[in-house]
């Protein structure tokens, strides 16, 4: 796990880095640690889900690509850290953490 971001408030950490030579069709789990509390969440672009759905008619997936599902995620303008780090402070500050992520139960 890496930590990809960090303030007073929270903190974002991840499995991998986010690449910078290709920010718009990515996607990424990551938690947000905030106090003692830690959340599961993703985020993604338009493109990299309409990417997606443009593999999925070639492979049938999700009825050939008339669907996208993600659950707990976020979709961002532009696949940087600092975009995420914009949206998840808006967040937190929207007190919707609990209504957008998923919060992991203690000893998980």
């Amino acid at each position: 796990m890496k930590t990809i971001y960090q303030n007073e408030k929270f903190s974002l950490v991840t499995h991998h880095q986010i690449a910078n030579e290709d920010i718009a069709h990515q996607n990424i789990d990551f938690t947000i640690k905030i106090g003692d509390k830690i959340y599961w969440g993703s985020a993604t672009t338009t493109e990299n889900i309409q990417y997606l759905m443009e593999k999925d008619k070639g492979t049938g997936e999700s009825a050939s690509g008339a669907y996208h599902w993600q659950t707990n995620a976020i979709i961002l303008n532009q696949f940087t850290v600092e975009s995420l780090v914009l949206a998840v402070e808006d967040i937190i500050n929207e007190n919707s953490l609990d209504c957008i992520f998923y919060l992991i139960p203690e000893g998980d």
